[in-house]
């Protein structure tokens, strides 16, 4: 098989594009239910005893309302590692 031009893709993104907006909404409210709904100790279990230094996190739309908070918890957490919220939302595309 020669390859001479990109692969053609089905989908020109165009319903991204033109995506109404999604509603968000929070499904933890405080730093224990973020804590219980994302699993944010177990979490910062595995980067602590694994050295992993950078992190980054991506929430599907709904759920964008829990990132900055989860994100906060996950570095209090595990201060050794730079965490990252995805500013990309294409989530599970």
């Amino acid at each position: 098989m020669e390859l001479n031009a990109p692969a053609p893709v089905d989908n020109d993104g165009r319903d991204v594009i033109e995506r109404t907006g999604v509603e968000s909404s929070r499904r933890a409210h405080t730093v224990a239910e973020a804590n219980s709904v994302y699993e944010i100790p177990r979490t910062a279990t595995v980067i602590n005893s694994n050295g992993f230094s950078c992190i980054a996190l991506q929430f599907p739309d709904e759920l964008l309302a829990d990132s900055s908070l989860v994100s906060a918890e996950l570095q209090r957490q595990a201060p050794n590692a730079r965490i990252f919220t995805l500013a990309d939302t294409s989530y599970g595309s």
